[in-house]
């Protein structure tokens, strides 16, 4: 298999716009989406993880407000660790950790 380069403004409109097509979903692909989030926000600047991170939660809290989930239980509990995991990812990025 061969592997393919991908320019930083590609990569970061195909992660945006799989979280984005994933929210919602009952499937695999919200953990997929997630997976590739924690799997590249290294190559996303701190600005877009944390883009990520507030449209997800968002979601999450227009759901919360209309008494649903953002998917199944399992998937809203897979989106809700994701925005933890990127504001603690943020947080010692910030720091320089």
């Amino acid at each position: 298999m061969k592997n393919a380069s991908v320019p930083p403004d590609t990569l970061w409109g195909m992660i945006l716009y799989s979280v984005r097509y994933a929210m919602g979903r009952r499937s695999c692909a919200p953990g997929e989406a997630c997976d590739w989030v924690r799997g590249y926000q290294d190559y996303l600047t701190p600005h877009q993880v944390e883009q990520i991170a507030r449209e997800v939660n968002e979601e999450l809290a227009r759901c919360e407000a209309r008494g649903s989930r953002l998917g199944d239980e399992c998937d809203h509990r897979t989106w809700m660790t994701l925005v933890a995991d990127l504001r603690k990812s943020a947080q010692t990025r910030r720091s320089g950790g």
